[in-house]
Formats: C-alpha cells, sequence, structure tokens
C-alpha cells in the first residue's frame, strides 16, 4: 500500500536536444538495424526461391542456421525461437508452393524454411473432433456478441446519474 502526493506539475514541453540526443541516437540506430534485417532477410529468400540451399546462403552472408523441430498450431511459441505463435500465425501459410517466410523474433529477423510436414493424427482428430468442433463455434458466437456489444455501444449514448448513487 502506498501513498503518493504530488509535489509539482509541469506542464507539456519540447524539451532540449542534449537531453534527447541518446535517445534519439538509438532509436534511429535500432530502425536502421530493423531496416538492414528486413533487406537481408529478403535477400535471402530470394536466394533461396532460385534454389539455393539455406546453409550455403547462410554460410555466404556469415548467418547461423538452426531448427526448430515439429510444432502445432497448439503450441504455444515455436520452439529456439521463443516467438508466440500468436504472432508468428505466417510461418503456417508456408507450404510447398512457398516454403519461405520472414518473421520477426526477440532477436532478430528470423528466415524461416519449411523442411518437414507432419499430418495430423487420425485417430486422435477422430477423438477431440466434436469437442473442437464446440469451441469453435462458443468462440464464433463470442465473436458475434462481442461485435453486436461494440456496435450497440457505439449507437448508445451512456450518461451517469450521480444523483442515483
Amino acid at each position: 500500500f502506498y501513498i503518493l502526493e504530488l509535489e509539482t506539475k509541469e506542464g507539456p514541453r519540447v524539451p532540449d536536444l542534449e537531453e534527447v540526443k541518446e535517445r534519439v541516437k538509438e532509436r534511429i540506430l535500432a530502425e536502421k538495424a530493423r531496416k538492414e534485417a528486413r533487406r537481408l532477410g529478403e535477400e535471402v529468400v530470394n536466394l533461396l526461391e532460385k534454389g539455393r540451399s539455406l546453409e550455403e546462403v547462410a554460410r555466404e552472408k556469415g548467418l547461423r542456421v538452426g531448427e526448430t523441430g515439429l510444432f502445432s498450431r497448439e503450441d504455444t511459441t515455436i520452439p529456439g525461437i521463443g516467438l508466440p505463435l500468436s504472432m508468428a500465425k505466417e510461418v503456417f501459410t508456408i507450404g510447398a508452393e512457398t516454403p519461405y517466410t520472414t518473421i520477426w523474433g526477440r532477436d532478430g529477423l528470423y528466415v524461416v524454411e519449411l523442411s518437414e510436414v507432419e499430418a495430423p493424427d487420425e485417430e486422435l482428430y477422430d477423438e477431440r473432433k466434436e469437442s473442437l468442433r464446440n469451441e469453435l463455434i462458443r468462440l464464433k458466437q463470442g465473436l458475434a456478441l462481442n461485435g453486436w456489444l461494440k456496435e450497440l455501444k457505439e449507437r448508445t449514448e451512456i450518461s451517469i446519474n450521480r444523483n442515483a448513487l
């Protein structure tokens, strides 16, 4: 439990360059690094699409190659990268036609190559089919309800009667 007291209040102001110089410099360098990583990632993907191997391109560019192992949509993170799958849905868009993509992870940009696809377990699917169906129905119902409530809130004027409190 804390009790806080406001001592002074400053209005909005534009800080002096000296105050923000280091932060501005760091942001500019970070943005340049992101652009360079994006450029290099696109270059690597282009070379892979021309038939070069990932190991060969990585060695040429001085990059590391690692493997995640198999993972599914039910996993919470991508092994080895640590990136939540909710932030990397594009990994499930790659396939035989386009086996490469890039994703941003906690350590930078990753070039992802599809190396193996494992078919789902049919027995497990048959066991869980009905519960998955019900879960999807509940999810769709929730989305519809939330959309309706949002629309209703936007069309409604809400006022608080302080006298009734």
